[in-house]
């Protein structure tokens, strides 16, 4: 019994991390939805909203389509057109295909919760391939921070400054709460946010803890 507790936790591969990465990207979006659906049920079942019914979910839906074509994405061709593309399938395959197309001229009470509940879905959508288009300037950010916290490392190193192992530590642990909650509140938040607050969040402030984590990380190996 000894001897197989002393036995190291073994540690899972490339392919296992690659796959428990892909499920937690799944389980982010499913969450996501399923909280901005609810929030957008309970909007309209307590009157939390301006606009009456499923007007609420197309007004977001609108702002965020017209703030990713004409703002975000208006500068660049390619990610316009994928944009276009990727979004044109999806609304093809969960409108038409699955006939609720015939849902926007109902005006049962029911319909309206079928009809917020797919404009939400659709506002999700485009804000996920937002984050799918702002990756290159996160990696560039990133890049930024992990090149100065390395030159304050190097600092520290040559001055003989004091380690501080706490420092790394609990910067590095929060590098993953930090870019995982604002998308998952992104992804599911009942207004409207521009595409470049965000971005200048989820890059600005987990690549400061990102800096922190490098600069203070062991000067000598």
């Amino acid at each position: 019994m000894s001897a197989d507790n002393n036995k190291p936790e073994k540690r899972p591969g490339k392919f296992g991390k690659l796959l428990n990465f892909i499920v937690s990207v799944f389980g982010v979006l499913i969450i996501s939805i399923f909280l901005s659906i609810v929030i957008e049920w309970l909007g309209i079942v307590f009157d939390w909203w301006q606009l009456p019914q499923h007007y609420h979910a197309k007004n977001i839906f609108d702002a965020e389509l017209n703030w990713a074509l004409g703002d975000f994405l208006s500068n660049n061709l390619f990610y316009k057109n994928t944009f276009l593309h990727i979004f044109e399938k999806s609304y093809y395959w969960m409108i038409k295909q699955t006939g609720l197309e015939w849902l926007s001229n109902n005006s049962d009470y029911l319909v309206q919760y079928i009809l917020a509940a797919i404009y939400i879905i659709q506002v999700v959508i485009v804000r996920l391939i937002v984050i799918i288009c702002a990756i290159p300037v996160f990696i560039v950010l990133n890049i930024f921070f992990i090149t100065d916290g390395l030159f304050i490392r190097q600092l520290r190193k040559l001055s003989g400054a004091t380690e501080s192992a706490y420092i790394y530590h609990h910067s590095k642990r929060w590098i993953k709460p930090l870019i995982g909650l604002p998308i998952v509140l992104l992804l599911s938040s009942p207004w409207s946010v521009h595409p470049s607050i965000f971005i200048l969040f989820v890059s600005i402030v987990p690549g400061f803890f990102v800096w922190m984590s490098v600069a203070y990380f062991k000067k000598h190996l």
